[in-house]
């Protein structure tokens, strides 16, 4: 790299969100920074106060344009033909026609942990997002939170979804780094 490259000395996995912002990855949020296009915000989708690119500079994230879902929406279905629903702002998906009027399902913006997997790159998992079936016949018809967990969805409540949090963190703090260390001891020859 040059002596004027801007990105000459920003850490490796900063270079790696700011890639992802370009390339469009879903993970980051990639807001356009105004004036400086090339340089897009590089935080997760999570919720933010300030946007920030790779160099550090920060912008206010409520300058980004944000969606409004209409107040109801109209779905075609094979059972109950139109059907006229509630939209809620948190819905960020079209709803197809074609579908029993029990299908109609919200589903909100998706949020992914993700990790680079060697051969394979960046892979996202445990892949959650709101969601809701209003016309439900058998399930709830409350709005949950879906993970994708061993290729299945599962559906949580705040309770559960907060069980959840505790088993990853204790899995993390009580299995993964207890790992990440012995492996690093093996490796250095210290058996």
């Amino acid at each position: 790299m040059s002596a004027r490259d801007p990105l000459e000395n920003v850490p490796p996995e900063l270079l790696d969100w700011h890639k992802g912002a370009l390339a469009g990855d879903p993970v980051v949020c990639a807001a356009p920074q105004p004036g400086q296009p090339e340089f897009p915000c590089i935080q997760n989708q999570a919720f933010h106060a300030l946007h920030s690119d790779v160099l550090g500079r920060t912008w206010p994230a409520g300058e980004e344009t944000l969606r409004v879902a209409p107040r109801t929406v109209t779905v075609e279905t094979l059972d109950h033909g139109p059907v006229a629903l509630e939209e809620p702002s948190w819905c960020a998906v079209e709803h197809p026609a074609g579908n029993h009027r029990s299908g109609i399902r919200h589903d909100g913006v998706e949020h992914a942990a993700s990790v680079d997997v060697p051969g394979r790159g960046r892979v996202k998992f445990l892949t959650a997002n709101l969601c809701q079936f209003p016309f439900a016949e058998h399930g709830s018809r409350d709005v949950t939170v879906v993970v994708e967990i061993d290729g299945e969805h599962a559906e949580f409540n705040p309770a559960g979804l907060g069980d959840l949090a505790a088993a990853i963190t204790a899995h993390a703090l009580y299995g993964l780094l207890p790992l990440r260390d012995r492996l690093q001891a093996l490796q250095e020859g210290e058996a």
